[in-house]
């Protein structure tokens, strides 16, 4: 008898991932807050359930998508979450939420005999239409197996990366950080320096401020875009990817790089592409203004 799949979550990834399942012939149970987005999945043919604990109720396999990690840790630990059901065995979440909360949720679970998959997805929208997201999962190995066939209909690049839950939050990062010099680092060899960058250097190092530039690019390429500006003698530290603990490209990564590095961000001050905390002018500005 095939395990019956549930589905929380219905936003921009989750609704496409449904309709993935669907297509390959699971009858999802699914919920959502959003009465919308739910109304939907129900006109498409899914059945839905009042609550996370009504889905763990009819489901073996759980999948969720959500959008914080506080809101990951409600849908499953919560008062009406997913640990209040009777028949869920094993639960996978799809979101990207670090490796702290991932470890959280699963303890908790276990106390209800529920294995816990971490399964970050890369690929966005587009690749949850068209079922290429990549996938990268760890956890119980026999959990990985029994939820295999699901996550391989929305994500044809599904890697089981290890036993241990949070490997697949780290394995994200890295992707994360590694898709961010490919992309970036041409773009940064052009860009233009502040004609104030300089003046702003000057400030800050007179006031015993140290200074530094933070960025996506390798530090190799950062070091030579820096001795090209004549801005090398100015600076004590060059950030980049290798910096983990101070790279924020994004809100989401940046958490994630901070768990890794057990750096609070409180501890980090910030150069952004438009402007510096405390300083009137940009150091390096894409867009030149």
């Amino acid at each position: 008898m095939a395990a019956t799949i549930g589905f929380i979550g219905l936003g921009a990834m989750g609704g496409p991932m449904v309709r993935r399942l669907q297509g390959a012939g699971f009858f999802p149970v699914v919920h959502d807050a959003n009465p919308t987005a739910l109304h939907a999945a129900i006109a498409a043919g899914a059945s839905a359930a009042p609550s996370p604990a009504a889905v763990a109720d009819a489901a073996d396999i759980v999948l969720v998508s959500l959008p914080t990690p506080d809101i990951v840790r409600a849908v499953a630990l919560g008062p009406d979450g997913l640990i209040q059901g009777g028949r869920m065995k094993v639960y996978a979440d799809l979101s990207t939420t670090g490796a702290r909360v991932a470890k959280e949720v699963a303890a908790g679970l276990a106390s209800k005999h529920v294995q816990a998959l971490d399964a970050p997805v890369s690929g966005g929208p587009i690749g949850a239409t068209n079922g290429t997201l990549a996938i990268m999962v760890s956890g119980d190995a026999s959990a990985f197996a029994r939820a295999e066939p699901a996550l391989r209909a929305i994500g044809a690049n599904t890697i089981y990366v290890g036993d241990q839950v949070g490997q697949g939050q780290m394995v994200k990062l890295i992707n994360n950080a590694t898709a961010a010099v490919k992309t970036l680092t041409s773009a940064f060899e052009r860009l233009p320096v502040h004609p104030a960058a300089p003046g702003v250097l000057r400030r800050l190092r007179s006031s015993g401020v140290r200074t530094g530039i933070l960025t996506n690019c390798s530090r190799r390429t950062l070091a030579l875009v820096v001795a090209r500006t004549g801005m090398d003698r100015m600076l004590d530290d060059l950030l980049s990817v290798d910096a983990v603990g101070r790279f924020k490209p994004d809100p989401a990564v940046y958490q994630l790089a901070c768990e890794a590095s057990g750096v609070e961000p409180a501890q980090i001050g910030f150069v952004t592409a438009n402007g510096a905390r405390g300083c009137p002018a940009t150091l390096l500005n894409p867009f030149g203004a």
